[in-house]
């Protein structure tokens, strides 16, 4: 159930993104792919990084 509910979750997020990049300005568009890529740097850099011994 929780694979379920973690699909609906992202189909939900991906509508919402559709309609606000469809009816907002051009320059929102980019907004959600900047975000990401913050948070891409966010985890990166503050994620323990263990040597494979």
């Amino acid at each position: 159930m929780s694979e379920f509910k973690g699909l609906l979750m992202g189909m939900l997020i991906v509508a919402i993104l559709y309609v606000l990049d469809r009816y907002l300005p051009k320059w929102f568009g980019a907004i959600p792919g900047i975000a990401f890529l913050l948070l891409m740097v966010y985890i990166i850099f503050t994620k323990d990084h263990k040597k494979i011994d």
